[in-house]
């Protein structure tokens, strides 16, 4: 490669989450990132019997974020700051949230990796805590938690 950038995709599997600037362990999973703009139909009384469209109001999709049930209390202290029973008093509630994108030169977990890009979700808020997943004996799978966050936008910020 002559300009130093690789060829190869990035893997799906090669990310870490910070929730403002903690970063959380065990993220399993992260919904897509997405906008969308919707189309407003536009014609002018001068112009043939056709309509032309224009951009209107532009909107962020929420996006999900899965961890495995530890001792790691982020979602949980996080998602408790709207609380019906404190009446939403909390003045802290919203947060960036980065999800980075890492290469594949090594681990994660011991710095081996690089990160490559990242997306910053801004003003982000808890609208929905699943705190604990249907819990079934006869199975073998790991306790999931998730929380869905609405935000106000996102920033793509590469290395």
């Amino acid at each position: 490669m002559a300009n130093g950038l690789s060829r190869d995709p990035y893997k799906n599997y090669r990310f870490r989450v910070k929730l403002g600037d903690t970063y959380v362990a065990g993220v399993t999973k992260v919904t897509g990132i997405s906008r969308k703009v919707e189309p407003i139909s536009f014609r002018a009384g001068s112009d043939d019997p056709t309509s032309c469209p224009t951009p209107g109001l532009t909107s962020f999709e929420p996006v999900t974020l899965s961890n495995g049930i530890s001792k790691n209390a982020e979602f949980h202290n996080w998602a408790s700051r709207l609380n019906p029973e404190a009446g939403y008093a909390a003045e802290d509630f919203r947060k960036d949230v980065t999800i980075e994108i890492h290469d594949d030169s090594g681990s994660i977990t011991d710095g081996g990796t690089t990160k490559r890009l990242s997306y910053k979700l801004l003003n982000c808020w808890v609208s929905e805590y699943d705190a604990l997943p249907d819990l079934n004996a006869g199975e073998n799978q790991l306790a999931v938690q998730t929380i869905i966050l609405q935000h106000e936008g996102f920033i793509k910020e590469y290395n």
